[in-house]
């Protein structure tokens, strides 16, 4: 019998093998792909959701902010004299937050309270579920302020848009649902009820923010294009009152609540590592039993003149087919829990996020399961390379094929 070696072997032979292997299925390599698909699926998920929130603050850092610059005080709000000449650095709006309660349909509960004047918001967008914003700066016949709530308070309350809802010593009604509030997170603390938005003018008039009132001033700044923002702060700096103030810019803003997104992603991100190392220690077990499976078929082509190399290149494209199978159920099921948590995530921080964000780390994950993946194949290519067909035909435990 003549023995044909790699330099005889007619082009094409790999993949002609190949197609035969094929068509007689993968199944013998289902435990390599659902380790292959589990590994993928977790790192994937951890570092998709990680990578998207990260971009998603940092292009809503503004938004969070709610401006370029953001000064803030508590308790009491800035004199006119220095309102003013901030204002002359560019577009001023102002905010102010508290905590009180509220009463509606016989019902009271606590609520975060947000007086906006007609600059709001200076970036982003107020997004409204019900009504307008042309149907909240209009007061009606009896002169009864418009409030803006979210669902949260409609379902707290029993009531409905143009019920009234009572805030201290004034009458509101609801003229609209809240859906995405674009500078919530800038509130950097734990909210204790449902948002309700009313006119910054309207506000005085509940009696909510008398002497002793715990009460955040904050007051937005944004700055022409082109003006350096750290100049701007500078000379803000210069009009410190003697009570002091606390001064913050969207790369603050996105900061902080980026910490609170690492603290989350990094215990993930463990997991995900715990799960690619069991998922490589599986895939490669897996290839082994595997190989050590097919070595009458492996001992048959060896008596038929393949030589070791065609052997572990036949086999290696059939794992790499079985790893990419695996690798398309991972990132399937990754990518789709990534799109439901940045959704579910999203909406709470009120931030827009893209899907295009999810290619770069995908393309990491790949990267790294690529590798991963050919070192652990290449440890059980290893046995098929040194097989010896006279033993593999000799032996009695050894099956003859196995897909």
């Amino acid at each position: 019998m003549s023995v044909m070696r790699d330099a005889d072997l007619p082009p094409g032979i790999l993949l002609t093998l190949l197609r035969a292997e094929l068509a007689a299925g993968i199944y013998g390599l289902r435990l390599f792909i659902a380790c292959v698909a589990i590994a993928t699926a977790m790192l994937g998920a951890v570092w998709m959701l990680g990578d998207g929130l990260s971009r998603s603050l940092e292009r809503s850092g503004s938004a969070i902010l709610g401006g370029d610059i953001a000064v803030s005080v508590v308790n009491a709000p800035l004199d006119d004299t220095l309102v003013a000449r901030i204002a002359e650095m560019g577009t001023l709006s102002r905010v102010v937050e508290l905590r009180t309660s509220a009463t509606a349909q016989g019902v009271r509960a606590p609520v975060e309270l947000k007086g906006i004047d007609n600059a709001y918001p200076l970036y982003g967008t107020l997004v409204l579920a019900k009504g307008s914003m042309m149907d909240f700066h209009v007061a009606d016949s009896d002169s009864r302020p418009g409030a803006l709530v979210e669902s949260e308070l409609l379902s707290r309350f029993g009531a409905a848009v143009g019920d009234l809802i009572r805030l201290g010593q004034t009458d509101f009604e609801i003229r609209g649902v809240i859906e995405m509030e674009p500078d919530r997170p800038s509130a950097g603390r734990f909210l204790v009820g449902p948002r309700i938005i009313v006119g910054l003018d309207k506000l005085s008039g509940t009696g909510l923010l008398a002497f002793g009132s715990l009460v955040d001033y904050r007051y937005r700044l944004k700055v022409p294009d082109g003006t350096d923002i750290q100049a701007a702060l500078l000379d803000l700096r210069s009009l410190a009152p003697e009570g002091g103030w606390e001064l913050e810019t969207p790369k603050d803003a996105g900061d902080r609540v980026r910490r609170t997104v690492d603290h989350t992603t990094t215990f993930l991100g463990a997991a995900g590592i715990v799960a690619l190392a069991v998922g490589l220690a599986g895939a490669w077990a897996a290839a082994n039993v595997w190989v050590s499976g097919r070595s009458r078929t492996i001992a048959l082509y060896r008596l038929s003149g393949a030589t070791p190399a065609v052997v572990v290149a036949l086999h290696g494209m059939f794992i790499a087919i079985a790893a990419a199978v695996g690798m398309v159920f991972g990132f399937a099921v990754a990518t789709v829990t990534t799109v439901v948590l940045l959704d579910i995530v999203s909406a709470r921080l009120q931030l827009l996020w893209h899907v295009e964000a999810l290619a770069i780390p995908a393309l990491q994950v790949a990267g790294i399961l690529v590798l991963g993946l050919a070192g652990a194949s290449s440890a059980a290519l290893s046995g098929a390379a040194h097989l010896s067909p006279g033993a593999a035909m000799r032996s009695g435990d050894a099956p003859a094929s196995s897909h």
